[in-house]
């Protein structure tokens, strides 16, 4: 019989490793679909996912110690995992049917909710992330030989894996998910398990023969000399994850404004991190192992670890610089602008990554030597290390990062790791370990790291400014000196900031209440009233009898302010996904109708789509307005399947009103956008609320004409009137009109040409077609350019009972395009003669003093 080839084993690995990210990634979108993608929903599943590698490296691992075929064993998982993953949709739409049958997290409540979410997710995920997780302790157990005291083989063998997961992560989130869909690419690396498993089997067949380990074996101690005991190991493991996981979620909040956070950014932090373990396990390997590795070794690489932590933060600002400096990459294409973000990404996340990836395969050789109990020790040492990363996920995702703050966390995490290093260094000590050497590292590295903790660390400038949506120019470089008043600039606009639970926020005085998520400011007290005020207006408009009413974000709180002060509605639902948002709508009552205050508005925090699905109302008027569908998450609110959903959520004369962005989107993007939301509602006509800037997809659930008589009648009254006149600078029946853009006849041409281009739940297209162009100067969609292409595919006119006032309507388009957004009802224009300098600086004066009409009234002006 033949030894089994070190390479063979190797290629097993690396196509494993690669499965099991195709696997992840195809399982958090499906389970953030039913769950909603927030931070809490996303730690109850990674939990599992990691848990279930964790006990199934343990358990299972245990096993392949006392096999004499372990290559077979390996082929018989691999089947396994083939088997349940490729299962595991259909599992998953039982569960979505199962959790909104409960009625979600609005009837569960919070713990109910994530209760529900561990017992769901367990039932699908259980079997194949057991599986999974065995996987690695029985290749080790295949790979390693007695002669090899420092297991290098297993280094090499979890670099190799890993690498495979950098693969998977990269054509996953590039090319995959866009191209494939989620439930092909599942299939697609449950075909490459198959494989893999029948090629381990077959080459089993021909394999020599390894003595079983038996279970008096595995449990004997006598003769064992272990480099550290077996407590410290664990703890150390734990701990270590704890850090590094705990580090990847402050990664992902600092970096979202930096790279736009987009499922491109956050799948390209993971990629680099995951790049950064497999390259640091497989130097391990690489060394060679002529001598077991020490206590004194792993304190070196803990305080190696914090200092490369705690360098990127001391250099504070100066990283936003080095992105913006890579943005001009952008010139050569997505695949430049690609490049810029991987390498800010590998400047931060790199180095610590390949730190963690060598600690690894270092803390099971601290148990022992070569082939003996190594699927057993990897196996526990795994379950640790998971455990600890579950603890980061939890601790971290569901109160640190609110309570301390991202850059706070930052730092904690670097002490973490200081004291792990100093308390290693000092077992070694007292072990009387030889350290001279590494003495000096731990003292140089521990060095290093607190000198950089007492940096400026990031400020507004990073935190708060539109880096990665490309807002912001590139002259600021020209100079110091004008880097410097850009910081300064960003630093003092910010009024109030806070790391919420889902994204970082902060209120910014740019001529009004601007707030900005995760560095891009999504709306504005007074610029965006156009679009605010009136979006919920135009659908009530259109009702013959408005309500209840349903709005997706919050934001300003502009939009469910207004369309509560409508007469006939009952009650308007508007729903959060970040409870730090409420602090935007508080101080901007002024412009919001005092819409906290307002009996009739029910403000809830959820994921809108799963609030929505699990409601027992029926709604009138829906109005959708996320965040930019570029945004990891926010696309699953454009998609055929919410749609489908939506429609039976809305009364039989219901409403549904998208927003849709035009500026940085081309075409084929918005075509996209049209042609889906036509395959649900029987009559979609397309309304602009902004000219060049905001267009809105209004959704019938009936065909039949709405009254313009009736609509002729509210423009005339509170609050249609002076939303009209606020926010359009027109008014009657004309004005209102003056929002239509193209009819029915238009969308449903454009919806034949593009019935190709559909977004679907499993066919994100909107998602990478926004994310692709955000940035791209000068890319955009003009209103004259939609009624053009209207006009080319038959245009029609308004849905109504009779003839429109085209005279009219063209008129108050043409005022509109003459009106200057500023006027506020009951926010007069200051009329003091003085500088535009001097009346911000008032403005700015009556806001810190809590005078928010009075400063919104200035900045009006």
């Amino acid at each position: 019989m033949e030894a089994i080839p070190q390479r063979f084993i190797r290629a097993m690995a690396f196509v494993s490793g690669f499965c099991a990210l195709v696997y992840q990634i195809a399982w958090m979108r499906h389970l953030r679909l039913i769950f909603g993608a927030s931070t809490g929903a996303s730690a109850a599943v990674l939990a599992i996912f990691m848990g279930g590698l964790g006990v199934g490296a343990l358990w299972i691992g245990r096993r392949a110690d006392g096999s004499s075929r372990p290559l077979a064993f390996y082929g018989n998982l691999e089947l396994g995992v083939a088997a349940s993953a490729a299962v595991s949709p259909f599992f998953l739409d039982l569960a979505r049917a199962t959790y909104f049958g409960l009625g979600g997290s609005q009837a569960l409540g919070n713990g109910g909710a994530v209760a529900v979410q561990l017992t769901l997710s367990s039932i699908v995920l259980a079997v194949p992330c057991v599986l999974m997780g065995a996987t690695l302790p029985t290749l080790a157990r295949a790979v390693e030989r007695a002669d090899d005291p420092g297991r290098a083989e297993l280094g090499l063998v979890y670099g190799v894996n890993t690498l495979g997961a950098v693969l998977g992560c990269t054509l996953t989130t590039f090319f995959f998910l866009e191209f494939f869909g989620v439930r092909a690419s599942l299939w697609f690396a449950a075909g490459l398990n198959v494989l893999i498993g029948l090629a381990a089997r077959s080459r089993a067949r021909r394999s020599a023969v390894l003595p079983p380990e038996t279970d008096a074996s595995l449990d004997q101690e006598a003769g064992e000399v272990r480099a550290a005991p077996v407590g410290f190991v664990y703890l150390a493991s734990t701990v270590v994850g704890l850090a590094f996981f705990s580090m990847e979620l402050v990664w992902y909040r600092m970096f979202a404004p930096l790279l736009g956070g987009s499922s491109y950014s956050f799948g390209l932090i993971l990629t680099v991190a995951l790049l950064g373990i497999g390259g640091g396990a497989a130097i391990y390997g690489r060394r060679g192992s002529p001598r077991r590795p020490s206590v004194a070794g792993f304190a070196m690489t803990c305080a190696l670890e914090a200092a490369f932590i705690a360098v990127p933060y001391g250099v504070g600002d100066d990283l936003a610089a080095v992105t913006l400096v890579l943005r001009d990459l952008q010139a050569f294409g997505f695949g430049g602008l690609v490049m810029g973000w991987a390498c800010v990404t590998m400047l931060v996340v790199l180095p610590p990554a390949l730190i963690s990836g060598y600690q690894f395969p270092l803390l099971v050789g601290l148990l022992g030597s070569g082939r003996r109990r190594v699927a057993s020790q990897v196996g526990a040492t795994y379950l640790c290390n998971t455990i600890g990363a579950i603890l980061g996920s939890i601790l971290s995702g569901f109160g640190l990062l609110v309570a301390l703050g991202a850059t706070q966390l930052w730092l904690v995490m670097v002490v973490v790791l200081l004291a792990l290093a100093l308390g290693a260094f000092g077992m070694a000590m007292v072990r009387r370990e030889p350290g001279g050497a590494a003495r000096g590292w731990v003292l140089a590295a521990s060095g290093v790291a607190l000198v950089s903790m007492f940096g400026e660390g990031p400020t507004s400038a990073w935190r708060h400014s539109p880096i990665g949506a490309g807002r912001v120019s590139q002259k600021v470089l020209g100079s110091q000196q004008l880097f410097e008043n850009f910081r300064r600039t960003y630093q003092g606009a910010v009024f109030w900031e806070a790391d919420g639970r889902e994204s970082s926020v902060a209120l910014l005085d740019t001529d009004g209440f601007a707030f900005a998520v995760s560095g891009k400011v999504d709306g504005h007290t007074v610029g965006d009233l156009p679009t605010t005020v009136m979006s919920g207006l135009i659908g009530a408009s259109m009702h013959p009898n408005p309500r209840l009413g349903f709005v997706i974000g919050l934001g300003t709180g502009s939009t469910a302010g207004w369309l509560a002060k409508v007469p006939t509605m009952e009650r308007v639902d508007v729903v959060e996904f970040e409870p730090a948002i409420r602090r935007v709508a508080e101080v901007s009552g002024p412009v919001n109708e005092d819409m906290l205050s307002n009996p009739k508005v029910r403000l809830l925090y959820g994921d809108g789509r799963e609030v929505l699905m699990t409601s027992d109302d029926h709604y009138d008027v829906v109005f959708s307005e996320p965040s930019n569908p570029y945004r990891a998450g926010i696309a699953s609110l454009y998609s055929q399947d919410f749609y489908r959903s939506a429609v039976t959520k809305m009364t039989d004369r219901g409403v549904f009103v998208q927003w849709v962005q035009t500026y940085e989107i081309d075409a084929l993007t918005i075509k996209t956008a049209i042609a889906t939301m036509k395959t649900v509602f029987p009559l979609v006509e397309i309304w602009s609320t902004k000219f060049g800037s905001d267009i809105l997809l209004v959704g019938f659930k009936s065909d039949e004409p709405y009254s313009l008589a009736e609509i002729e009648t509210r423009a005339q009254q509170y609050p249609y009137r002076e939303g009209l006149e606020a926010a359009w600078g027109v008014s009657g029946v004309g004005g209102m009109l003056s929002g239509f853009i193209a009819g029915g006849a238009a969308t449903e041409m454009i919806a034949d040409q593009y019935g190709d281009f559909v977004d679907t739940d499993d066919s994100p297209i909107l998602e990478f077609g926004f994310s692709r162009t955000v940035g791209r100067a000068g890319l955009g969609v003009s209103r004259d350019e939609i009624v053009a292409v209207a006009q080319q595919y038959g245009g029609g006119l308004p849905n109504t009972d009779a003839p429109v006032p085209v005279a009219a309507m063209n008129d108050a388009v043409d005022a509109r395009r003459m009106f200057r957004t500023g006027k506020t009802r009951g926010l007069p224009s200051t009329t003091s003669p003085t500088t535009p300098e001097a009346i911000r600086a008032r403005a700015r004066a009556a806001a810190a003093a809590k005078d928010y009409a009075g400063a919104l009234a200035l900045w009006a002006s």
